[in-house]
């Protein structure tokens, strides 16, 4: 058995919270035995303490959902199977429990952005990455209002009427979207990134939580030319496999991009009847060593993967964004379309 802390990566809700999210304990066992409880025990004066239970999942890992608040997450933590009578059987690795130091932190209070945190990522300029002729980033499609940045999709009311031709993706309307970064403001190397995010609904559009490096590409070395970090990409409802992507993106030893991930089911499956990317907040995160990129949604592990690892300082961006080929999907009608992040958050393990 396995015990593990992460700082506060797991808050589902329907409104933005009120405080910031409790530590999380995952303890992983086998053999696994899906419904049956595992402890979470904290040492004290008189020996070990069972301070929570939680039952595994089909991997065998537990999450110890809201057991501490932060304040009582100090000491020295494990976990251990339970028999039916309560008592402890197999105990884990010890744990020490408030190991994860803040970094950033944007709770967007106020009614305007940041900009000591947060730059507008390429205001104006169409054509931008090649696939984004028929829509610009534009201050006046991001909002902060009642406790959550909202970045939008909306038409461009100075280009009414004209046509945007696009040689592979028809004729379409021009668009201004909702894009923002800390490139310049804030990076870092290794640790947790999470946002707390309601995604947009519809679909032609595709609201991101991601990371970019600005360092140059360099083939084959993603430990020193960095790489792209979808954390979370969505694409509306009614996408193809629940429209959920996690991706990694870096330069290939001959100079090509290489992809790796796929929009990922089992995070579409996990959500509660009757839940959804666009009606409830979810966090999205991911974890980053030397070695590997663990993506989570509410502390759930999703996806893993050890290939195009950065070794190098990373920025975060946040955007809802119409790329030409996905504007056939759009509804013009129901824009503005709107993503709201209710926080963002990155940590770095002072015990490592």
């Amino acid at each position: 058995m396995r015990l593990d802390v992460l700082p506060g990566v797991a808050q589902p809700g329907s409104r933005p919270a009120a405080a910031p999210a409790d530590p999380l304990f995952v303890a992983t066992v086998r053999p696994v035995s899906p419904g049956d409880d595992l402890g979470l025990q904290r040492r004290g004066t008189g020996g070990w303490e069972t301070v929570a239970r939680a039952p595994q999942d089909a991997a065998g890992k537990a999450r110890f959902l809201e057991a501490l608040h932060a304040g009582e997450a100090g000491g020295t933590f494990r976990a251990v199977t339970l028999a039916a009578d309560g008592s402890p059987g197999t105990a884990s690795n010890e744990v020490e429990g408030l190991t994860w130091t803040p970094v950033f932190a944007d709770d967007f209070d106020g009614t305007s952005l940041d900009t000591s945190k947060w730059g507008y990522r390429s205001p104006g300029v169409y054509n931008f990455e090649d696939d984004g002729r028929c829509s610009t980033s534009d201050p006046s499609a991001v909002r902060v209002l009642n406790g959550t940045v909202r970045l939008q999709v909306r038409r461009d009311e100075d280009r009414l009427g004209e046509e945007c031709r696009t040689p592979e993706d028809g004729t379409h309307d021009y668009y201004l979207n909702g894009r923002i970064d800390t490139e310049g403001t804030f990076s870092f190397t290794y640790g947790v990134a999470a946002a707390r995010v309601k995604f947009q609904r519809g679909r032609g559009q595709h609201g991101a939580f991601w990371m970019q490096s600005a360092e140059a590409p360099v083939p084959g070395d993603p430990a020193a030319g960095g790489s792209e970090v979808d954390v979370a990409e969505f694409f509306g409802q009614g996408s193809p496999k629940g429209g959920m992507g996690m991706y990694t993106y870096y330069t290939g030893a001959r100079g090509k991009t290489v992809k790796v991930g796929e929009i990922q089911q089992e995070a579409t499956a996990q959500l509660p009847p009757g839940d959804s990317w666009w009606d409830r907040f979810h966090v999205f995160s991911v974890e980053w060593t030397p070695d590997v990129y663990i993506y989570r949604v509410d502390g759930r592990e999703i996806f893993r993967n050890t290939q195009g690892v950065s070794g190098v300082e990373e920025f975060l961006l946040l955007s809802l964004s119409t790329k030409d080929w996905e504007l056939s999907e759009l509804d013009p009608s129901l824009l503005p379309s709107t993503m709201q992040v209710d926080w963002v958050r990155v940590w770095q393990d002072s015990g490592a």
